[in-house]
């Protein structure tokens, strides 16, 4: 016998005909602003309390699916393969809102006992009061009990529930400061700071746990490629995002065959951003001998132990091999009279400072003391041998580690110069 059926249809029905009659009538127009927000302020509640509903449903057909033989659970049942696209068919959401589902279920869900069959209590009693109230909603629960389950291993279960009835004191409007109820934001903000007082050494753990759980796997080649997925740490994708953008920074120009020919070529790259990371991680592979070596001391570099960042100052390809070539590469083997920066002066005793990769500059202040200043190339090692000048890339690989200077002078200017201090004397 369904308990709940013709009380829900009651429910639609009525829902149905309030949705209509405010259609119908452009109540929400015709209403004043006051009455606008106590509105929506009486639909939201409404909304949470059909979330408790929809949460201990959710929470029922967990527990239904958790059978250890797979033909007896719920999912194998109604022909899902586990609960998540049991939802997803049922609720017509999307996975990630299922999962929010799943996840507040879990904080909130009373346990049976397999002997008696007695209800016990929810991990955190206090919310789940807090939701039958309709005091808080699924973000309402997520915001308080997801930052403090993440310190379950280390933080004891009754510190967690006194710390969780705290913060449904704020979202209920009986804090100590008197405050009104707090919305999820809020909430999660008092959850996080309860979190860090009760686990205060729980960043190292946290780093050792994905230290092991970083993972690069490739799949199985099919018509279309070879996917690929896993987890980085940090700092490295940080560093492959530093590798992207030195890549893709110059901007493509494709050639219209509609244009005339005498038209100026429009930079135009129709390719997504994934499309255009790709070739970063392929030209590895593609490269020369010297181009590797480049980038392989390149990619030694960690931006967590870096004081300052380094970036391309290079607008377009042709303007950065154009610089290149028309440098005097004299200033690098013979010495040439060139301003020194103070960045130059700071590092003259390192081999960068002979022969500074050009288009590479540096956002570093030069009153850091020289032990910090010691910043790689990464992105402009890797511009540099993407765009093909392999004896570029040569000497910043050379110059991995150190800090680059600014580019150098135009040729014009080095002329000019030396013609000044001819005609002085």
């Amino acid at each position: 016998m369904d308990l709940l059926a013709q009380p829900l249809d009651d429910l639609r029905s009525q829902v149905v005909d309030v949705l209509r009659a405010a259609v119908s009538n452009r109540v929400f127009e015709r209403g004043t602003e006051r009455e606008l927000a106590r509105q929506i302020t009486a639909i939201a509640e409404i909304v949470r309390f059909v979330e408790a509903l929809l949460i201990d449903a959710t929470g029922e057909a967990m527990r239904r699916s958790e059978h250890l033989v797979r033909d007896e659970r719920m999912t194998s049942h109604l022909g899902c393969r586990d609960v998540t696209e049991l939802l997803q068919t049922l609720t017509r959401l999307e996975p990630r809102s299922a999962a929010r589902l799943q996840r507040a279920a879990t904080a909130v869900r009373r346990a049976v006992s397999p002997t008696t069959g007695e209800a016990l209590d929810a991990p955190f009693p206090s919310v789940r009061a807090a939701m039958v109230d309709g005091v808080v909603g699924t973000d309402g629960i997520l915001a308080i009990t997801g930052p403090l389950q993440q310190t379950a291993p280390r933080v004891s279960a009754d510190a967690r529930r006194e710390a969780a009835d705290l913060v449904v004191a704020e979202a209920r409007g009986e804090g100590p400061d008197a405050a009104p109820p707090a919305c999820a934001e809020l909430l999660r903000i008092h959850a996080q700071t309860w979190a860090l007082a009760l686990d205060q050494d729980g960043a190292e753990p946290r780093e050792r746990i994905a230290e092991r759980k970083r993972s690069v796997v490739l799949g199985v080649a099919t018509a279309g490629g070879v996917p690929i997925r896993g987890t980085l740490l940090p700092e490295v994708a940080a560093q492959l995002q530093t590798i992207f953008d030195a890549q893709l920074f110059p901007a493509v120009a494709f050639d219209d065959p509609i244009t005339a020919a005498d038209a100026p070529l429009i930079v135009r790259d129709e390719r997504t951003r994934p499309q255009k990371s790709t070739p970063t991680i392929s030209s590895p592979a593609r490269a020369s001998p010297t181009r590797r070596a480049a980038i392989s001391l390149s990619a030694r570099w960690s931006p967590a132990t870096s004081p300052a960042r380094v970036r391309s100052s290079a607008s377009s390809p042709a303007q950065t091999v154009a610089s290149s070539r028309s440098a005097p590469r004299s200033a690098c083997s013979t010495g040439t009279s060139v301003a020194p920066s103070p960045f130059a002066t700071a590092a003259a005793s390192s081999p960068a400072a002979a022969c500074p990769p050009a288009g590479a500059r540096s956002t570093m202040s030069p009153s850091m003391p020289e032990a910090a200043r010691h910043t790689p190339t990464t992105a402009s090692c890797w511009a540099h041998a993407a765009r093909g000048t392999a004896r570029r890339a040569a000497a910043c690989g050379v110059a991995v580690g150190m800090l680059v200077p600014p580019p150098l002078p135009r040729p014009h200017r080095l002329a000019a110069g030396h013609e000044q201090r001819g005609a002085r004397g």
